[in-house]
């Protein structure tokens, strides 16, 4: 018989870990990374912004505006067959825990 893998993917944010082992914590983002016109966060009317791009981009869970920002929902990573890490030792990790961590 073949040994079962010791390395499995989260399907939620793809890193790789080690089910026997304490792992970080998966981070995901809960929303969608989009666009949307700037002076449409000021009442409606598209405003002149000369040194700014008019299209805003940021995820819509959030609020922030970096593509590659760590998500803003902390929980364990689960693999496709439902194995889960296991969380550090000092992280108090509840699964699918939302943590906003852009200013409003």
């Amino acid at each position: 018989t073949m040994a079962a893998s010791l390395t499995h993917t989260c399907t939620k944010c793809l890193h790789n870990f080690d089910a026997r082992r304490p792992a970080s914590p998966c981070r995901t983002h809960a929303g969608s990374f989009a666009g949307f016109e700037r002076g449409k966060l000021y009442g409606g009317a598209t405003r002149d912004f000369p040194n700014e791009e008019k299209t805003c981009y940021e995820w819509s869970c959030c609020g922030e505006r970096d593509p590659k920002a760590p998500g803003c929902v902390v929980g364990l990573h689960v693999s496709a067959d439902g194995v889960t890490s296991r969380p550090m030792e000092d992280a108090s990790v509840t699964n699918g825990t939302s943590h906003h961590f852009a200013d409003r």
